[in-house]
């Protein structure tokens, strides 16, 4: 060991040396977290439609296929699941984008609420994936929906661009 002195105060006050003990330092060991990081890109995402054509009122919805996958040995028993995407809407609606694991609950919230834009608009929508057991098969699946307002009108939401990203980590 030895000794180093700190000069401590400002210049029109009175100066103090405080001697200081400096010692060799002790390493600490960091454990970087173990990550794992699950990408699907999809040009084409899910759309829906609603059609209120007299007394009927007819809505679709075209889905994609879900991301699958296998949970990776090693994390925890959840994950970050983040979904950036393109849209376009229709008509006078409410619009979401949804997205469900394989059993109910496992992905929450379900439902993201999407402000209607007749211009292409670009959003990114999170969920939190739960219930993970390493090895076992899990997927996430997306869909839109639209509610229309006005039972005269025909409404639509159209996505394009989705990114999927699964995030675990322990």
């Amino acid at each position: 060991m030895r000794a180093t002195y700190l000069r401590v105060g400002a210049a029109a006050t009175v100066l103090a040396l405080v001697p200081l003990t400096v010692s060799a330092a002790t390493p600490v060991e960091r454990r970087a977290p173990a990550t794992m990081t699950l990408t699907k890109y999809y040009r084409t995402g899910p759309v829906s439609s609603c059609d209120a054509s007299g007394f009927d009122i007819i809505c679709s919805t075209m889905l994609v296929e879900p991301l699958r996958f296998t949970v990776p040995a090693g994390v925890a028993s959840r994950a970050v699941v983040t979904i950036a995407l393109q849209y376009r809407t229709a008509g006078q609606a409410r619009f979401s984008f949804n997205a469900h694991g394989l059993s109910k609950g496992d992905l929450v919230p379900t439902r993201r609420p999407l402000a209607p834009s007749r211009a292409a608009t670009s959003t990114t929508v999170g969920f939190l994936l739960r219930g993970l057991e390493p090895g076992s098969q899990q997927e996430v699946s997306m869909e839109t929906s639209t509610v229309i307002t006005d039972a005269t009108e025909a409404a639509s939401i159209r996505t394009s661009r989705v990114l999927v990203t699964v995030e675990f980590s322990d």
